[in-house]
Protein backbone atom coordinates (compact mmCIF):
# COMPACT_ATOMS: atom_id res chain seq x y z
CA UNK A 1 0.00 0.00 0.00
CA UNK A 2 2.60 2.90 0.98
CA UNK A 3 2.13 6.37 1.92
CA UNK A 4 0.31 8.43 -0.91
CA UNK A 5 0.21 12.24 -1.48
CA UNK A 6 -0.98 14.86 -3.68
CA UNK A 7 1.36 16.90 -5.82
CA UNK A 8 0.91 19.80 -7.89
CA UNK A 9 3.69 21.68 -9.55
CA UNK A 10 4.30 24.11 -12.91
CA UNK A 11 7.50 24.33 -13.95
CA UNK A 12 9.46 26.32 -17.39
CA UNK A 13 8.45 24.09 -20.15
CA UNK A 14 11.39 24.80 -22.33
CA UNK A 15 13.54 24.25 -19.29
CA UNK A 16 11.90 21.02 -18.69
CA UNK A 17 11.75 19.50 -22.29
CA UNK A 18 15.91 20.17 -22.34
CA UNK A 19 16.21 18.48 -18.70
CA UNK A 20 14.51 15.50 -20.40
CA UNK A 21 16.63 15.74 -23.71
CA UNK A 22 19.55 16.04 -21.15
CA UNK A 23 18.16 12.83 -19.10
CA UNK A 24 17.65 10.76 -21.82
CA UNK A 25 15.91 8.41 -19.32
CA UNK A 26 12.50 6.38 -20.85
CA UNK A 27 11.40 6.16 -17.13
CA UNK A 28 12.15 9.71 -16.42
CA UNK A 29 10.00 11.13 -19.27
CA UNK A 30 7.25 8.30 -18.66
CA UNK A 31 6.93 9.55 -15.18
CA UNK A 32 6.44 13.44 -16.33
CA UNK A 33 4.00 12.74 -19.44
CA UNK A 34 2.10 10.89 -16.41
CA UNK A 35 2.13 13.55 -14.89
CA UNK A 36 1.76 16.26 -17.61
CA UNK A 37 -1.59 17.95 -17.15
CA UNK A 38 -1.37 20.99 -20.02
CA UNK A 39 1.10 24.22 -20.93
CA UNK A 40 -0.12 27.53 -20.27
CA UNK A 41 1.71 31.32 -20.11
CA UNK A 42 2.36 32.68 -16.65
CA UNK A 43 3.02 36.44 -16.02
CA UNK A 44 6.22 36.75 -14.16
CA UNK A 45 7.30 39.96 -12.17
CA UNK A 46 8.27 42.50 -14.73
CA UNK A 47 11.85 41.37 -14.57
CA UNK A 48 11.36 37.84 -16.05
CA UNK A 49 8.37 38.45 -18.84
CA UNK A 50 6.35 35.63 -19.31
CA UNK A 51 7.09 31.94 -19.43
CA UNK A 52 5.35 28.77 -20.86
CA UNK A 53 4.43 26.48 -18.05
CA UNK A 54 4.11 22.74 -18.07
CA UNK A 55 1.96 21.70 -15.19
CA UNK A 56 1.91 18.38 -13.14
CA UNK A 57 -0.51 16.61 -10.65
CA UNK A 58 -1.41 13.40 -9.62
CA UNK A 59 -3.67 12.89 -6.57
CA UNK A 60 -2.64 9.48 -5.45
CA UNK A 61 1.24 8.84 -5.84
CA UNK A 62 4.12 7.57 -3.94
CA UNK A 63 6.06 10.43 -3.45
CA UNK A 64 9.15 8.91 -1.86
CA UNK A 65 12.49 11.61 -2.28
CA UNK A 66 14.30 7.91 -2.04
CA UNK A 67 13.02 6.98 -5.73
CA UNK A 68 15.62 7.93 -7.98
CA UNK A 69 13.49 9.26 -10.18
CA UNK A 70 11.95 11.42 -7.85
CA UNK A 71 15.33 12.55 -6.68
CA UNK A 72 15.94 13.56 -10.19
CA UNK A 73 12.74 15.87 -10.66
CA UNK A 74 13.57 17.36 -7.09
CA UNK A 75 17.31 18.14 -8.36
CA UNK A 76 15.51 19.82 -11.57
CA UNK A 77 13.43 21.71 -9.63
CA UNK A 78 15.67 22.92 -7.06
CA UNK A 79 18.11 24.15 -10.10
CA UNK A 80 15.43 26.71 -11.40
CA UNK A 81 15.23 30.21 -9.69
CA UNK A 82 12.39 29.85 -7.07
CA UNK A 83 10.42 32.16 -8.90
CA UNK A 84 9.72 30.56 -12.10
CA UNK A 85 8.18 27.55 -10.86
CA UNK A 86 6.01 26.35 -7.89
CA UNK A 87 5.53 23.12 -6.07
CA UNK A 88 3.29 21.84 -3.39
CA UNK A 89 3.02 18.34 -2.04
CA UNK A 90 0.39 16.98 0.38
CA UNK A 91 0.74 13.63 2.39
CA UNK A 92 -1.89 11.79 4.42
CA UNK A 93 -1.09 13.17 7.27
CA UNK A 94 -3.02 16.63 7.53
CA UNK A 95 -0.03 18.21 8.77
CA UNK A 96 2.29 17.20 5.96
CA UNK A 97 2.60 19.77 3.06
CA UNK A 98 5.54 20.84 1.69
CA UNK A 99 5.71 24.14 -1.17
CA UNK A 100 8.72 25.13 -2.98
CA UNK A 101 8.71 27.96 -5.18
CA UNK A 102 5.95 30.28 -5.18
CA UNK A 103 2.77 28.23 -6.38
CA UNK A 104 0.44 30.77 -5.77
CA UNK A 105 2.28 32.79 -8.93
CA UNK A 106 0.93 30.25 -10.96
CA UNK A 107 -2.73 29.44 -9.83
CA UNK A 108 -1.70 26.95 -7.28
CA UNK A 109 -3.14 26.79 -4.67
CA UNK A 110 -4.04 24.35 -1.37
CA UNK A 111 -7.54 22.72 -0.83
CA UNK A 112 -8.47 20.87 2.04
CA UNK A 113 -11.63 19.11 2.09
CA UNK A 114 -13.40 16.00 4.37
CA UNK A 115 -15.15 13.11 2.37
CA UNK A 116 -18.31 11.55 3.62
CA UNK A 117 -19.49 7.70 2.63
CA UNK A 118 -22.00 8.56 0.29
CA UNK A 119 -25.43 7.87 2.01
CA UNK A 120 -29.02 6.54 0.92
CA UNK A 121 -31.95 9.01 1.75
CA UNK A 122 -34.26 7.62 4.22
Amino acid sequence: MGYRSTVGAAVPTEKLTKWLEEQNDPEITEFIDDLRKGEQTAELPEDMGKLSMTYLYSDYIKWYESDPVIEKFMEFIDCLDHREYGFVRLGEDSDDIETEGVPYMFDIYLIRGIKFPSFKSQ
